[in-house]
Order: C-alpha cells, then sequence, then structure tokens
C-alpha cells in the first residue's frame, strides 16, 4: 500500500520528498560530526583556536542553510522533519555540556503534545483590579525569562529557549474558529503541536545571539480539571487529563510593559474545545473590570505578536 501511494505521487513531489529526508540526514549527520570534531578537550593554544574557529564556523553555516531550507519550504510535513533534523544536533551538544560540567542527566521528551489555546496581549502594565479579577480561582505564580527566534522567521512555527532550562518548538496547526463568550470575550482559536528538548543553555552576561529575542514573565495559573465547577480550579501541580491551563501573565520585553491573559487546553483531542470553552465560560463569568472586552485585534500568540512589533526586523 505505501509503494503504492508513493508511485501516485507526481514526480516532482517525490523528488522533493526524497531530497528532503535526504539533506536532513546528511545535515544532522554533518552537524554531529563537526561538532564531536572540535579540539573542546585539548590544550588551548593558536593552532586550537584555529581549528574550534573553523569548526563553529562550518557548524553555523550548516545551521543557517538548513533554517532557511526550512523557512522555505512548501510542505510542513517537510518542514516537520528538517526541523527535527536541525534540532537533533542541537540537543546532543545540550547534552555533552551537561556531562562536561557534571549536571544531573534529564530524559529527552519525544511525544508531542497537541494543545487548543487562545490568548490576548495588551499593553501596559498588569491593574490591580484586574490581578484581583483572576484572583477568584487559586494560582501558583512563577517568574522566568524565554528567548524567541524570530530571525529568520520560520512561517508556522514557534522556537524558544524556556527558561534557559528547555529547547521549545511549536508547530501551527490552524485554527478551528473563534471562542466567543456573549459580551465579555472573542478571540481566535490555535491548534499546536509542541515538543520540548532538554537544554542547559544559560547566557553569561554576554547578551543575546542575533535573531533572538529574550521576553521576561511573571504568571499567574490556574489549572481546570474536566466539568470545573466554581471551586474546581487548581494551583499548579498535579492534574487530570483533559485540562485547561489560564494564565494571567505581567510581559516585560525590549524595556515595554504588557499583560496577556491566555487559554491553553491540553488531552483527547476531541476534547479540547468544549473544554476550552467550559473553561472560558467560568472565567468571564464575571467580566473584566472596566467592562474590558477582549477581541480578535488582541488575540495571538506571543510569536506572532514579537514578529509583528515595531523594530523587530531592525533590532534582531
Amino acid at each position: 500500500m505505501t509503494d503504492q501511494r508513493h508511485q501516485e505521487l507526481p514526480a516532482a513531489k517525490r523528488r522533493l520528498i526524497i531530497g528532503a529526508v535526504l539533506r536532513g540526514l546528511v545535515v544532522t549527520t554533518a552537524l554531529v560530526v563537526s561538532y564531536y570534531l572540535l579540539p573542546l578537550d585539548q590544550p588551548w593554544d593558536t593552532g586550537t583556536a584555529v581549528r574550534l574557529l573553523t569548526g563553529r564556523l562550518i557548524f553555523l553555516g550548516l545551521t543557517v542553510w538548513q533554517v532557511r531550507a526550512i523557512a522555505g519550504s512548501r510542505y510542513p510535513a517537510m518542514r516537520a522533519f528538517e526541523t527535527l533534523g536541525l534540532i537533533v544536533p542541537f540537543y546532543l551538544l545540550r547534552q555533552e555540556h551537561m556531562t562536561m560540567t557534571a549536571e544531573p542527566p534529564q530524559s529527552l521528551v519525544t511525544e508531542a503534545v497537541r494543545s487548543l489555546e487562545v490568548r490576548w496581549i495588551f499593553p501596559g502594565q498588569l491593574e490591580t483590579a484586574v490581578a484581583r479579577w483572576f484572583g477568584r480561582f487559586p494560582a501558583g505564580t512563577d517568574s522566568r525569562e524565554d528567548t524567541y527566534l524570530l530571525d529568520p522567521r520560520l512561517p508556522g512555527l514557534s522556537v524558544k529557549i524556556r527558561g534557559g532550562g528547555a529547547l521549545e518548538v511549536k508547530a501551527y496547526r490552524g485554527s478551528p474558529g473563534i471562542l466567543e463568550v456573549a459580551g465579555r470575550a472573542r478571540g481566535r482559536l490555535e491548534s499546536w503541536q509542541k515538543w520540548s528538548f532538554p537544554s542547559s543553555l544559560h547566557r553569561s552576561g554576554s547578551g543575546d545571539p542575533p535573531g533572538w529575542q529574550p521576553v521576561r514573565k511573571r504568571r499567574r495559573i490556574s489549572r481546570f480539571p474536566p466539568g470545573s465547577g466554581q471551586n474546581a480550579a487548581r494551583a499548579p501541580g498535579l492534574g487530570q487529563q483533559p485540562r485547561c491551563e489560564v494564565e494571567l501573565t505581567e510581559v516585560h520585553t525590549r524595556g515595554q510593559h504588557w499583560r496577556t491573559l491566555g487559554f491553553e487546553t491540553t488531552g483527547p483531542a476531541d476534547l479540547l474545545r468544549s473544554t476550552l470553552q467550559t473553561t472560558a465560560a467560568l472565567v468571564f463569568a464575571h467580566p473584566l473590570p472596566g467592562r474590558v472586552e477582549p477581541g480578535p485585534a488582541e488575540s495571538r500568540s506571543y510569536a506572532e505578536w514579537l514578529s509583528q512589533r515595531p523594530g523587530t526586523e531592525s533590532d534582531a
């Protein structure tokens, strides 16, 4: 059956698919080999410095070439395969660094997580009245800095270093429509698929690499299991599937303050929308202070918002 379907594909498309597979394998092999040939464990002298610089330039050149090939791909499946081919060498690099620095080993997360999300982003600092409005539900808090890849742009993909502890890649799977809570909120639903890989990337005061943008976040998070009632919200911890995570976040980037309200549902695909809709109805049972009604104009993902902000391209 597989061979028959392969033969039914147009010859041009078969060549593109085969080319993507071969390119992914070649680039992955080349990146891994170039990394392990670097003289990282040799005494530091002029010869070592030259070999190390040459190896890093080759490594960087292959990476840039592969990223641009991914961004220009016409087929999502091929783009996903090539993305994984680019991620694997970086994962090995981080694992090697963790071993060299005697950090405890971590497991590679290979299983993709499907989610249905909606987020609104507003300018300005979080108001006390809005924090009290969200405080009707038990919530945990955390603070972290995420660093997003903005240049080169990868259509349909969001790539970030989450808190310096994980490389996260999200693939956009389309929008199933609009979330609407009558008279309270309207926003575009977005379906995503996420992969997360352990990383030991920590900046040491040398600044952020070109094309990446740091975003500092202070999040208030409540988690709602299925059939949530008025008192069913849970602070972060063990939960049931499916569940909806609701966060009210203070954001600071490029010297500016922003605030966001986001819903993210995970679990069985056929229950994602109903779970999110039920949770949104519960959260918006009381209107936002000042009768503010979040709408489609404010509804977008972090990656889309960052890429559309004025000055993004010139700063990146």
